[in-house]
Formats: structure tokens, C-alpha cells, sequence
């Protein structure tokens, strides 16, 4: 888990982890140089599970990640934004799944949503080979990921730092390139609109980033395995409907200037 300034969210955040049926874990938080009370809402919750990593300074979401990479420990590795909630069984039902199928590299579910669409459910249809869906735009909701850390010592994956936005969708890139991904049908945790994540703040510079990410994908850059001509052919047309989107936001976003 990474945080920034997330004194709102991120003792319920963690509460989540400490609820989880599934107890052998470890919590990595990076607290990406925040100057309000987050570290002190992470301290509190005491328990001789969780590492707090404070950064003396704002250093961004790619680099704060790739430091809570460096210092994993487990077999494998879930993701938490610090403003989600996991649901109870969620650490649970992944590595159960990942533990019965070895070739998988990486598996993701479904969130509901709390905030301002409040019983919205995110849905992600299941599946046991994601991988080239990837070409046709970000498959994962990154808070019910879980994933080999065996991946990131044995191939050297990393979040790309040069990524303000969209990191997390080329580093899933990245492992459609190892091996095969997966999708539960399962809701993994509850998602949560607000007008401060970082999705929201950033909309334009996420969907240009977004854009770049997908046209390596659908050029090949990635080796995404299991991809085929028609595979490409539908992330070509994925990619030019994105588009068409971003330009429409953006100049919407001009002419309210």
C-alpha cells in the first residue's frame, strides 16, 4: 500500500488487512511523504504485521510503489490503494487460486463501490486467459490484484517511474509478457469515488498516458502470450475508441476555460 495525504481513508484501508480470514501477511506501507496525519492513522493501528516505510519526501506513486516492491517478502503480492477497503476473504480467495494453478502469474475480481455511486458494482468478467484482453485497455481494478513476487525477481519487473499515471496498467503489461493472467468472477474488496483520488484529479493526463500504454501494447511491446492477429486487431479499434474519448474530454475541458 501506498499513501499520500490519505488521512481520510487509510486506518479503514488497513483495518481491512487486519480483518482478513487469511492471516499469515505482511502490510508494506509506503507513506509517500505526506504533510498531513497519515503516518500517525497508520501508527496507531499497531500490529507486528505491518512495516511502515515513510519517505522524507513526495517522491510519486510509481517510485513509492516500487519501494514496497523492494521490500516484499512473501510468495505473493496484493495490491491496496489506501482509500479501497479489501473484502475479508479476499487475500484468501487468491492465493488459494493462485496456489491451484502454478502457471498463473496474476489474479484480479471485481469491487464494489462506496462513495458517491454508493452499490455500483465494478464488474470484471472472469477469466483464465486475461492476457490479450490487455491490448483492448486496462483489465485490472489494482486494489483485488495479487500476483508472483517471483515475477519481479525472476524477469525484473518494475512500475515504470517515468509513468505519473497508468504505471499500474503497464506493469500489468509487463506480466501478460511472463505468463498467464487470470480474473475472478469473486468481489474482492469496495471501491471508493472521491474528489481528491488521483484518477480524478488527473483525468486527462490519465487517459494520454493510458493512450501511450495501450499503442505499445497493441504494437507488440509487451509479448503479451496468447495474443493473436485478431487479438491486435480489436485492440486497434479499442485504442482508436479511446482516443476518440480522450479528445472529447479534453476539448470539453477547454471550452470550460
Amino acid at each position: 500500500m501506498t499513501c499520500f495525504n490519505a488521512e481520510r481513508f487509510v486506518a479503514e484501508a488497513v483495518r481491512s488487512i487486519l480483518s482478513q480470514s487469511f492471516t499469515d501477511w505482511e502490510l508494506i506501507v509506503v507513506d509517500d511523504g505526506s504533510s498531513d496525519a497519515t503516518l500517525e492513522r497508520i501508527l496507531d493501528l499497531q500490529d507486528n504485521r505491518i512495516r511502515v516505510l515513510p519517505l522524507e519526501r513526495n517522491v510519486g506513486i510509481p517510485r513509492a510503489l516500487n519501494t514496497g516492491l523492494q521490500k516484499a517478502n512473501g510468495q505473493f503480492v496484493a495490491r491496496l490503494d489506501a482509500d479501497d477497503i479489501a473484502a475479508v476473504t479476499r487475500l484468501a480467495d487468491q492465493v488459494s487460486y493462485l496456489e491451484a494453478n502454478p502457471d498463473v502469474v496474476s489474479v484480479g475480481g471485481s469491487m464494489s463501490v462506496v462513495g458517491k455511486r454508493l452499490g455500483q458494482i465494478l464488474d470484471r468478467k472472469p477469466s483464465n486467459s486475461l492476457g490479450p484482453l490487455f491490448l483492448r485497455g486496462n483489465q485490472y481494478l489494482s486494489s483485488t490484484v495479487m500476483f508472483r513476487r517471483s515475477c519481479i525477481e525472476d524477469f525484473g519487473l518494475k512500475f515504470d517511474e517515468s509513468l505519473p499515471n497508468a504505471q499500474d496498467y503497464d506493469f500489468w503489461l509487463q506480466l501478460s509478457g511472463v505468463g498467464r493472467m487470470a480474473q475472478l468472477s469473486t468481489v474482492l474488496g469496495e471501491y471508493r469515488f472521491h474528489e481528491s483520488q488521483e484518477t480524478a484529479r488527473n483525468a486527462l493526463r490519465q487517459r494520454r498516458l493510458a493512450l501511450r500504454v495501450q499503442t505499445a501494447a497493441v504494437m507488440g511491446r509487451y509479448g503479451t502470450q496468447g495474443t493473436t492477429n485478431i487479438d491486435r486487431l480489436i485492440g486497434w479499434l479499442f485504442l482508436a475508441r479511446h482516443f476518440l474519448g480522450y479528445l472529447r474530454i479534453k476539448l470539453a475541458s477547454k471550452a470550460r476555460r
